[in-house]
């Protein structure tokens, strides 16, 4: 049994920032257990405060003071990952493995201010969980395969109101609960194909996301909110799909050392092939009719250059696309 306990200090400081300086103090565990040979259990778990010295914005009521920036807002974070390796036979492995990122924004005495909200506005809190396993299993001495899945859930309420009046109006906020959910499927196996001299490896990736969005509209129908209407939930947002895949397969080959003397050199060298292929395939009510962002200041009437505000910006192209890739390499070391 192995347990370390450490304690760890993180400070930032900025130049014409929205804070001088953000000061965070956290400490972290780790336990590494092995009551059997064929058991071992590790996991870690981290917890920290994140505080802001002094809040520099000259105006605190306006919408820079009360929105939360996520690298110096005050921030309370906990993270915690765990993993159990268990041998069922000297070929045949499997690892269930689990984590959790809890972070929470606190009010604070500056931008909570009564002049203001009674709770900030922005993200209120992020938090995630995910458990999964992972199998490997030796097939023959010279073929080795895994097989992994991995469930997530992701989940951030955030908060917002009403445009640029002030002082802001609690009544007149908006918030959004968003869900995100993730499956992942890893295949792979690693082909020891001339023992010493040829290893091929290939793996396969599968991710499904889906996001929903629970959104409530301002109470008092201020018509600077962006919530649907005055009477509750919002429910035309559609969920927002997404399906990504990657398949990698890689061939190294280990150039005989006699072969690399005789070229005058003394190492190693490894010869390096690869081909990869990618597709992401993404359904988005929000961006669906979009067309990829190209200035044309005749399609918008003249009077601006983004195509009548039904570009897409993201990275120029559309988040659907196929990719195929090649590549070759020499590695030498010595």
């Amino acid at each position: 049994l192995d347990v370390w306990v450490g304690y760890f200090f993180e400070r930032y400081t900025y130049q014409n920032g929205e804070v001088d300086s953000t000061n965070e103090p956290g400490g972290k565990a780790f336990v590494n257990w092995t009551p059997y040979s064929w058991l071992t259990w590790r996991s870690s778990v981290q917890y920290s405060q994140r505080r802001y010295d002094h809040w520099l914005v000259s105006t605190p009521g306006d919408a820079g003071a009360a929105m939360r920036q996520f690298f110096v807002q005050n921030r309370n974070q906990t993270k915690a990952n765990g993993i159990v390796e268990i041998a069922l036979t000297k070929d045949l492995t499997v690892s269930p493995n689990g984590g959790v990122r809890w972070i929470e924004y606190p009010t604070d005495a500056v931008i909570g201010a009564s002049n203001l909200v009674t709770n900030s506005l922005g993200t209120q809190s992020d938090r995630s969980w995910n458990v999964g396993a992972d199998f490997g299993i030796r097939i023959t001495p010279e073929l080795r395969a895994t097989f992994g899945y991995n469930y997530e859930e992701h989940l951030l309420y955030m908060q917002s109101c009403c445009g640029a009046s002030i002082p802001f109006n609690d009544s007149n906020k908006w918030s959004t609960q968003i869900a995100q959910h993730y499956n992942t499927f890893i295949v792979s196996g690693l082909w020891n194909a001339i023992p010493g001299k040829l290893d091929i490896l290939a793996d396969y990736v599968l991710a499904i996301a889906n996001e929903a969005n629970s959104t409530i509209g301002c109470a008092s129908g201020n018509n600077g909110c962006t919530g649907n209407n005055s009477a509750g939930p919002t429910p035309p947002w559609p969920d927002e799909k997404n399906y990504f895949q990657r398949f990698n397969i890689l061939a190294k080959y280990y150039v005989d050392p006699s072969v690399v003397k005789q070229m005058g050199f003394v190492g190693k060298v490894t010869l390096k092939a690869r081909y990869t292929f990618e597709k992401n395939s993404n359904t988005n009510w929000a961006t669906d009719n979009f067309t990829p962002y190209s200035p044309s200041a005749a399609d918008a009437g003249g009077a601006d250059i983004t195509n009548g505000g039904r570009s897409l910006f993201l990275a120029y192209n559309n988040p659907n696309y196929t990719a195929q890739i090649v590549s070759l390499g020499l590695a030498a070391n010595w």
